[in-house]
């Protein structure tokens, strides 16, 4: 039974007339009632994916308000502006000891490590016991997948699959995700369902343990986390 249907369509546009006609493409989508399930799992394969770039963007500006009202000296601010952040990095980058670019925000973290001895300790222990990424790592894996979320559609090719496998957070990526060959050597993300919302958990702790030891709080009580 099809309980949806659809074809990509728009108007083609003439000069010389004037005048826009209704254009449909040749080949249509269905959706019939016994794809539900499947439809239904693509669906929140989105959410989940989505949720990724939510996670990593909220990270990225407590770590511009971190530098920017315990380095710099602002007063907080709960909105950065444009000009705000191109302040904050311009400064960052003007005062790193070790230059860095801002791919992935690297030079936002490497100016934390500089800045504060706990920090750069803990940014490099592993997240659990049985878990060989570190801190650092968890981090620029979630940046290259905000970047292929937000920018590729979800679709990353073989050589930057291999790069993730081979050099950051193997252990974490496969735990969590899972990629199907949609064309040669093309691969769809996905998230695995049943564990997810543990990635997103790490995102808090990286949250709340940033602002602890860039503080110099010895534990969470200043965030009345009891």
């Amino acid at each position: 039974m099809i309980i949806y249907e659809s074809a990509y369509s728009t108007y083609d546009s003439s000069i010389e007339t004037s005048s826009d006609l209704l254009k449909f493409h040749s080949e249509g989508r269905e959706i019939h009632s016994d794809d539900l399930e499947i439809h239904s799992k693509d669906f929140f394969n989105w959410l989940m994916n989505l949720s990724i770039v939510r996670a990593y963007n909220s990270l990225e500006i407590l770590m511009l308000q971190v530098i920017d009202v315990i380095f710099l000296g602002s007063n907080f601010n709960s909105v950065l502006g444009k000009q705000d952040i191109n302040r904050i990095n311009n400064s960052v980058i003007e005062h790193l000891i070790t230059p860095s670019d801002r791919i992935n925000n690297k030079h936002l973290v490497n100016y934390l490590c500089e800045n504060s001895p706990s920090f750069n300790q803990w940014i490099q222990a592993e997240l659990r016991i049985d878990c060989s990424t570190t801190w650092h790592e968890y981090f620029y894996l979630m940046s290259v997948l905000r970047h292929i979320v937000t920018h590729q559609a979800m679709v990353l090719n073989k050589n930057l699959l291999n790069e993730i496998k081979s050099k950051y957070c193997k252990d974490v990526f496969e735990r969590y995700f899972k990629v199907n060959e949609i064309h040669k050597n093309m691969y769809e993300l996905k998230p695995n369902q049943d564990n997810f919302l543990s990635l997103l958990d790490f995102s808090m702790q990286f949250a709340a343990n940033t602002l602890k030891f860039i503080a110099k709080e010895p534990n969470f009580d200043f965030l009345d986390m009891k």
